[in-house]
């Protein structure tokens, strides 16, 4: 059994990282931030089309909202990071250092939809890869 296990964890460290894990590791990549301002309440709005052929990978987002109101982060309306509740007057950080919080799909694109008119800012931060 235990030769098994020493073969799988041989096995595991021969394969390749994907190419976005092996720029992640080593800092070979450009960052990126994306954010928008608004006062009224938006439903799948555009916060960021990576190039043609790229994909985003996301470290993290930043939320604030002078109203009580929910935020989400979606790609084809599917929740990429859970919704955020923000109370009036508040700001919210969603992630996890530099590592990332979401890996795209190739041409995916980030949206948020807000349940509220209020003076709300959204900023999302990572980088674009293939």
């Amino acid at each position: 059994m235990r030769r098994i296990g020493l073969w799988l964890v041989i096995g595991a460290l021969a394969l390749p990282a994907p190419a976005w894990a092996a720029r992640w590791l080593y800092g070979q990549y450009t960052p990126v931030m994306k954010n928008n301002n608004t006062t009224d309440a938006q439903t799948d709005t555009t916060l960021w089309d990576p190039a043609a052929d790229y994909r985003f990978v996301l470290q993290g987002c930043a939320v604030s909202a002078d109203a009580t109101e929910t935020v989400q982060f979606e790609v084809s309306d599917v929740d990429v990071i859970p919704p955020i509740y923000l109370a009036a007057n508040t700001s919210v950080l969603v992630g996890s250092g530099s590592a990332p919080v979401y890996v795209g799909a190739i041409d995916a694109i980030l949206t948020y939809t807000t349940t509220t008119s209020a003076n709300t800012s959204v900023a999302c931060w990572g980088w674009e890869d293939q």
